[in-house]
């Protein structure tokens, strides 16, 4: 049974139009004059930097490991963004870069993707990062044996036969020459480049790992130690649970200003006060209940914006709760304006329709939409239609990184949904042990929290979660989620090629989760970022597992 239907939705309690204006169009035919990340931008005094040769930074979260093709995680992705280049990205104004390829285009029949690489391109060995690696880097992308990344890219021509077997390469990837990929589709696509985009893939270097078989590719030394960089910095050292050391890589230009770089592993509790003391510098995410005092210190610039995805409150589809009526009461239970004033004081923006995707604006409906506002007796009665036996028992993982303001959010949830009869108990679990038990025992508990992503360049990007065929451990649906008419919809999607059938195939896909309810988006919390004063050239980044991605930029003025 449907909610209550409104006729005008507001979806979002605060909007940042700057950060919802990002459409297809970005990326259809792109070029990139760099920013100072760029190699061959000899216009930066990045390496004239005095006073400080070591970077000292603060991260909740450090990878459990540095396979691009698992499942991500904000530490990895932190990392990446000091030792890889990743083929394309978004920019602290959502508009798409990239420090590899001066330009990237989709033809007028939407099946011909042509990439077209910078020039003196030089891994930290020396080597050069030529077509090779990226044809090399796209292949283990798209080989669904072992990328979770190869759902929301596929339609290549050649990828089935390749991954059954039956050929040695995917026959739609070419290298013409050093600096140009063709990428055939087999299939018109009008999302697989926003994709490409959202996927932030790192470039990876052939002269290593083009001999490995793609089956040892995980646990290839490569992905331990990363010897071998484009990015700015080289991974030197990696304590599990301390601290990750990073040293300048000699042959990215136009040179880092740090020496080194150090990602210390360090409660979000006790971040502000390492940055007060000088032990740190910089620091990501500043709990928005302390950011007034920490802004008010004079050492100390606090800067934030906008985010772009959602904190979530995922529920898997298993019973009890594969009734929508059940889904949609818990979503009624949640007072989420009030968390978002209480916890996150206002840093944040409400998903009241309970629509992952917040832009472009094309693509989402603002009429036909339930609100989800605070209604426990509308959750009740929704409940009692659905026969729901108040003693069930359902199980929560949370991990053991989230602390501070995310932590109390989910608390007031649990409280909320347990004052209509809907218990949850949460259980603590690390990033490792949750992705090893949702892969072997996804109906062994209930629900999770997770966060991330970018939701606001293209609306196919909810499909990777959502679709029947990306089921997790083969893609991003780690709750299992499955209507054959949502996939329908993404289909046409991909293929429609005109900007406003487009926009109304999205629209239809969105109502139909609104009604659906597949899980429950808490809030869209701002990104938050503190750091010494003397720390010149940081953008904060709407994307929170983006806030190095431009650290190449980065001084230190005394």
């Amino acid at each position: 049974m449907k909610g209550e239907v409104i006729m005008k939705s507001t979806t979002r309690i605060r909007r940042h139009e700057a950060f919802v204006a990002a459409a297809t169009a970005l990326v259809i035919v792109g070029c990139s004059q760099g920013t100072s990340n760029s190699p061959g931008n000899d216009e930066s005094d990045a390496a004239d930097a005095t006073g400080r040769d070591t970077l000292e930074v603060a991260i909740a979260q450090e990878p459990t490991d540095l396979v691009p093709y698992t499942a991500g995680q904000q530490g990895k992705s932190m990392t990446f963004d000091l030792v890889f280049m990743p083929l394309l990205y978004t920019d602290d104004e959502n508009e798409v870069q990239s420090d590899i390829l001066e330009s990237w285009e989709l033809d007028d029949s939407a099946t011909t993707v042509t990439l077209r690489l910078r020039d003196n391109l030089t891994w930290s060995d020396g080597e050069q990062l030529t077509s090779a690696d990226v044809v090399m880097t796209l292949t283990q992308a798209l080989d669904p044996n072992i990328s979770i990344m190869a759902g929301p890219m596929a339609g290549v021509v050649g990828t089935d036969e390749f991954a059954e077997g039956a050929a040695n390469e995917i026959s739609g990837l070419s290298a013409p020459d050093e600096k140009s990929v063709v990428i055939d589709l087999a299939d018109p696509d009008a999302t697989w480049l926003p994709n490409l985009v959202l996927r932030k893939l790192p470039i990876l270097p052939q002269h290593i790992l083009g001999e490995v078989p793609h089956d040892e590719l995980a646990e290839h030394e490569f992905f331990r130690t990363v010897p071998v960089s484009s990015g700015p910095y080289t991974l030197k050292e990696h304590q599990s649970g301390q601290y990750l050391e990073f040293e300048k890589n000699m042959e990215w230009q136009p040179g880092a200003a740090f020496d080194r770089v150090t990602f210390r592993v360090v409660s979000v509790d006790v971040m502000s006060a390492q940055l007060e003391t000088g032990e740190i510098q910089f620091m990501f995410s500043i709990d928005p209940t302390d950011v007034e005092r920490v802004g008010a210190l004079e050492s100390i610039e606090v800067e934030s914006t906008s985010g772009i995805a959602p904190g979530v409150w995922a529920i898997q589809h298993f019973e009890p709760l594969l009734d929508p009526q059940v889904r949609q009461a818990m979503a009624y239970a949640i007072d989420r304006e009030a968390i978002c004033d209480a916890v996150y004081k206002g840093y944040c923006e409400t998903p009241i329709a309970n629509i992952r995707q917040l832009g472009p604006e094309w693509a989402i409906p603002e009429d036909d939409v339930t609100e989800y506002r605070y209604n426990p007796e509308r959750a009740r009665q929704l409940l009692d239609e659905a026969g729901w036996d108040s003693d069930t028992e359902l199980t929560f993982l949370l991990f053991a990184h989230v602390t501070g303001a995310p932590k109390r959010a989910i608390e007031i949830a649990q409280g909320n949904m347990a004052d209509v009869g809907i218990n949850w108990s949460i259980e603590t679990i690390d990033v490792a042990e949750f992705l090893d038990r949702a892969a072997e025992e996804p109906d062994s508990f209930h629900g999770f929290y997770t966060a991330g992503a970018d939701f606001t360049v293209d609306p196919s990007s909810v499909e990777a979660y959502t679709s029947c065929e990306s089921h997790y451990p083969n893609g991003s649906n780690i709750i299992r989620y499955c209507n054959e008419e949502l996939d329908d919809h993404w289909r046409t999607g991909r293929r429609e090629s005109s900007a406003e059938k487009r926009a109304a195939v999205y629209q239809r896909a969105f109502r139909l989760l609104n009604e659906e309810v597949p899980e429950i988006y808490l809030l869209v919390p701002d990104s938050i970022i503190a750091y010494d004063s003397r720390l010149k050239g940081v953008r904060v980044h709407s994307n929170k597992d983006m806030q190095f991605w431009n650290i190449g930029e980065w001084t230190w003025e005394e």
